[in-house]
């Protein structure tokens, strides 16, 4: 019981997010809709699948390790995506453990768009590995670049900053960066 309060807050959490995202997200679109048509017009969301590493860095029982990871976001609407990733903390520090420190993550990101190519995110789900299974939760923050050529052939690049608390044994910390491809129609 004590180990599903921690899972329970985080999913509150979460949907308090999703919940405020879209508030923000309906205001805004009643503000522009009041708003003549004098700026340029914002590029149309579509429904994206994102794939792509990370590389970073991990913090588990009072040591630090090279990090990395191998994600998949699907962001089937503009203010949520649902992500699958494998992440590896690296040389397992635990007493009586060796080998690498990996799992998979699966887990829901509220999404809030911030500017016309940088949204926001918060994260939280189910982190499975060799430590057990647990809640994770985080945040982090997506940038489109700009490559005219990639957008006109329905495909985004974006760098992701990403930040990952996974209570796993004493609680682990992931931060990476890296860069995901995104296909779309």
């Amino acid at each position: 019981m004590i180990r599903l309060i921690p899972a329970t807050r985080a999913i509150v959490f979460a949907a308090g997010l999703v919940v405020a995202t879209t508030s923000l997200a309906a205001a805004e679109e009643a503000d522009t809709a009041a708003a003549p048509a004098e700026a340029a017009p914002a590029r149309k969301f579509m429904a994206t699948i994102y794939a792509g590493p990370s590389l970073g860095y991990a913090y588990q029982d009072d040591q630090s390790n090279f990090a990395w990871s191998v994600q998949i976001l699907a962001r089937p609407i503009e203010n949520l995506g649902l992500q699958v990733e494998y992440i590896n903390l690296g040389n397992d520090h635990h007493p009586g453990e060796k080998g690498n420190y990996d799992g998979v993550y699966f887990g829901v990101a509220p999404m809030l768009p911030v500017a016309d190519r940088f949204d926001i995110f918060a994260q939280v789900g189910l982190a499975i590995g060799d430590q057990g299974d647990d809640v994770a939760a985080g945040a982090g923050a997506l940038y489109r670049i700009p490559f005219e050529f990639l957008e006109t052939n329905n495909v985004d690049l974006d760098l992701r900053l990403d930040y990952k608390y996974l209570n796993w044994a004493d609680g682990d910390h992931m931060v990476t960066l890296g860069f995901l491809l995104g296909f779309h129609k």
